[in-house]
């Protein structure tokens, strides 16, 4: 099914307002500007723009696109992931609110994997339903509570909670896989945030001092842009430019020592977002990735901490406490999704258990292989239950297996040597070549690749404030709100609409 001439022209007339949205402060007034309508006249006679004609025809393709995607999660036969991400609002004059973004994550049929918005809504205020209650009646809307297999949440215990409350709901309606020991999970880019705050805490004071002689910009909240900014007051002060000659003596000015400390931090966090750049630079990272790379930050702060600089041990130490927190919380889902990797596997996990946790390693290499297994035998079971004329067949593979007279497809796949370390590797598409040669592994590594990690990517993963929604967006009314956001994620670019992907002639209108 194709989208007719009528409906192209409605959505790019809807393209176009969006566009008037995004660079007006009242993007209702300017359309509804006579200025705006004397433009459009003029460029296509025949279209009359008006915030009720095009909000109502986003309304109709968002019902249309809608009933698409319900039946693509209704009759989807994997497991489906969600995560929930609060972001901020501020208009001006008025208290700010928060808005919930619900999103579903699977991989398909074709190995694409899809992240689409489900809800979203605003929380808080006048807003009756609770997180929790919003979440389970978006589930039900759907139709989907039986395949959800994790959530991933803001790493933060005001969520404790909802995700219990959720959690309960879920495995009322089916078996959480591993007795729901990873449905939560928290948050990377949070928790790498966090340790970027703690670090700069330990020079709060010297920055207020740096302040009254050097004027911070106001960029985008990221901690990264602020450490460019500290960088450049860094280079200043070596040079000379602050002689404190046209400052009265009431400056506070930061002595040698604390210039120090303020180089020693600034070089670190430098170090840290070069480790974990790769996590979220380049967008979406599928899970497999993320044990290696906190495991390289890991190494990175414990060879720091023996530098003898007591000031910056101190600090490193609190960093390691938090990212150690975080793993320890984390750690079976990583190692999970790790083993998914050929480049890794087990190896990878014996390795590191034995480089940072010595003989203690052994019970996490132990519990990962033991929850990886639980996983592959209730796929094979499952995949029995399917298809109860194999059942016989499926029972006898089963019997040599157990009678170590087959080996499985996972003690196959583990047992094949890892691959060469390449930067570029694709996890989805090697898997998707692989798909023929372990038919129930590939279904099981569909789920675990499509467990998000992290919630935010590209420049928002390094935000240290709360993450804020596109004022331009939800400065629409509610149900607009949640119309644009689920079609933005539906039709993302250079991609065709949902259920049509064979089709031709598609047309992504954003």
């Amino acid at each position: 099914m194709t989208l007719n001439e009528d409906v192209v022209d409605e959505c790019k007339a809807l393209l176009a307002l969006r566009k008037v949205f995004c660079s007006e402060k009242s993007p209702s007034k300017a359309v509804e500007d006579e200025p705006f309508k004397e433009l459009v006249q003029m460029l296509d006679p025949e279209l009359l723009v008006s915030i009720d004609r095009v909000g109502g025809k986003c309304l109709e393709i968002y019902g249309e696109e809608k009933a698409k995607v319900l039946r693509i999660l209704r009759n989807f036969d994997g497991q489906i992931s969600l995560s929930v991400d609060v972001l901020h609002s501020v208009k001006l004059g008025k208290c700010g609110s928060d808005y919930l973004c619900l999103t579903a994550y699977f991989i398909d049929d074709n190995w694409e994997l899809k992240k689409w918005i489900l809800n979203f809504t605003r929380v808080g205020g006048n807003q009756e339903d609770s997180p929790h209650e919003l979440i389970i009646k978006c589930l039900k809307d759907w139709g989907i509570e039986n395949k959800i297999s994790t959530i991933t949440m803001p790493n933060s215990s005001l969520y404790d909670e909802t995700v219990e409350i959720v959690k309960d709901y879920i495995g009322g309606k089916k078996e959480l896989q591993l007795n729901g020991r990873i449905f939560r999970v928290n948050c990377c880019s949070d928790t790498v945030s966090l340790m970027v705050r703690d670090a700069n805490e330990e020079i709060s004071y010297v920055l207020d001092k740096i302040g009254s002689i050097y004027s911070f910009e106001e960029p985008e909240p990221s901690w990264y842009n602020k450490n460019n900014q500290i960088k450049v007051a860094l280079i200043l002060e070596s040079a000379g430019e602050f002689t404190y000659r046209y400052r009265g003596s009431w400056y506070d000015k930061p002595s040698k020592k604390e210039w120090k400390k303020v180089d020693s931090i600034n070089r670190l966090v430098d170090d840290l977002y070069d480790i974990v750049f790769p996590l979220f630079e380049m967008g979406y990272s599928t899970g497999n990735i993320y044990l290696h790379h906190l495991q390289e930050l890991r190494a990175y702060l414990i060879r720091e901490s023996a530098s003898g600089n007591k000031f910056l041990s101190d600090v490193l130490n609190k960093l390691l406490q938090r990212l150690g927190d975080y793993m320890k919380n984390t750690y079976l889902v990583l190692g999970i999704a790790s083993v998914m990797d050929p480049r890794f596997k087990m190896k990878y996990l014996e390795f590191s258990c034995v480089k940072f946790e010595g003989n203690d390693g052994n019970s996490k290499v132990e519990m990962v292989s033991e929850a990886i297994h639980k996983l592959y035998s209730d796929y094979v079971k499952f995949e029995s239950d399917c298809n109860n004329s194999l059942n016989l067949l499926r029972e006898y593979n089963q019997f040599l297996i157990s009678t170590s007279e087959l080996k499985s497809e996972l003690d196959l796949y583990l047992e094949e040597p890892v691959l060469g370390w390449t930067q570029d590797f694709n996890a989805l598409s090697w898997w998707k070549f692989a798909s023929s040669k372990y038919p129930t592994l590939s279904r099981m590594a569909r789920y675990l690749l499509a467990i998000p990690i992290s919630l935010a990517t590209s420049d928002k993963a390094f935000y240290t404030e709360k993450r804020e929604a596109d004022q331009c967006i939800v400065s629409l009314r509610p149900d607009l709100v949640n119309a644009v956001m689920c079609i933005e994620s539906w039709f993302p670019k250079h991609k065709k609409t949902p259920g049509n992907e064979n089709a031709s002639s598609n047309i992504t209108i954003w």
